[in-house]
């Protein structure tokens, strides 16, 4: 949610030039682990994915509704 990729990283001096592949990744993984079954995508698509075929779609927002109060 903070956009900083670079704590999950640390010290990792291959992971840090490479940010845009890292962020590609992570985005991946989130994809993955959505709670509606109908979200995550198949495996086939996680490949193209990661291997650069397909573009990562934009993630859909955690929070559907807005929660105030």
């Amino acid at each position: 949610m903070e956009r900083r990729l670079s704590t999950l990283v640390e010290d990792d001096p291959d992971a840090i030039s490479d940010m845009n592949k890292l962020q590609s990744f992570v985005m991946v993984a989130i994809w993955c682990i959505q709670e509606d079954l109908s979200l995550p995508p198949t495996m086939r698509k996680v490949i193209q994915m990661l291997d650069g075929v397909l573009e990562v779609p934009f993630l859909p927002c955690p929070w559907p509704f807005n929660i105030t109060g």
